[in-house]
């Protein structure tokens, strides 16, 4: 069965616990805030156990904390209707594509929540006025930099990216005080990243970093 969250809550409100309640009442007054909360930062905010929130998921008809986040974070983003039952390996494309729809709306509202439009000008100003931009990341950051890369050298002809850590140490040690590193990294706490954009730094290279 598909059914807006809200709706939900109030269908189910009279059947939750005193406890249960203090989560919805929370629910209803943070619902931008809490859909971006861990299960345990939710109890916590709630002054109840993780286990009442755990209830009080089940209460409304979701197999677990995940499955109720993502019908909260869809009701918050467009107000559409959302299935509510666990995500199976025989799930439908429509089921799917709610899923997929939902999740990515809450990566969207999580990042427009966190980002400082401060810190986006600075970035700007930065690599406005730099000789070379370098596009960095490990892993599988290193798929972002580098579409970051392409899409940026449709504009200016001074972004660069290096393929792999020690290539990306061996540019950072010849960079100057013109150039700047965009960096992507998940974690923003790797050894081989600290490393290179410690390097990049001594030869007086800015830094930018895009982490999580």
């Amino acid at each position: 069965m598909s059914i807006n969250f809200w709706d939900l809550l109030h269908q189910r409100q009279d059947e939750l616990t005193k406890s249960g309640r203090a989560v919805a009442d929370y629910l209803l007054q943070h619902a931008d805030e809490a859909q971006y909360l861990s299960i345990s930062s939710l109890a916590k905010e709630c002054n109840v156990a993780e286990a009442t929130v755990f209830r009080f998921c089940r209460a409304l008809g979701f197999e677990g904390y995940h499955e109720m986040r993502i019908a909260l974070a869809q009701a918050n983003a467009t107000g559409s209707m959302v299935n509510h039952q666990e995500l199976q390996p025989g799930a439908t494309t429509a089921t799917l594509c709610d899923h997929a729809h939902a999740l990515f709306m809450t990566a969207i509202n999580g990042t427009q929540n966190a980002l400082s439009t401060e810190a986006v000008d600075e970035a700007v100003n930065l690599m406005r006025a730099a000789k070379q931009v370098f596009c960095f990341g490990q892993g599988g950051s290193m798929l972002l930099a580098n579409d970051i890369c392409a899409r940026f050298s449709s504009l200016s002809t001074k972004f660069r990216t290096a393929g792999d850590s020690h290539l990306q140490l061996l540019t950072a040690s010849l960079m100057g005080p013109e150039d700047v590193v965009l960096f992507v990294s998940y974690s923003g706490a790797t050894r081989d990243m600290m490393e290179t954009l410690r390097t990049a730094k001594d030869a007086g290279a800015k830094i930018i970093l895009l982490t999580h």
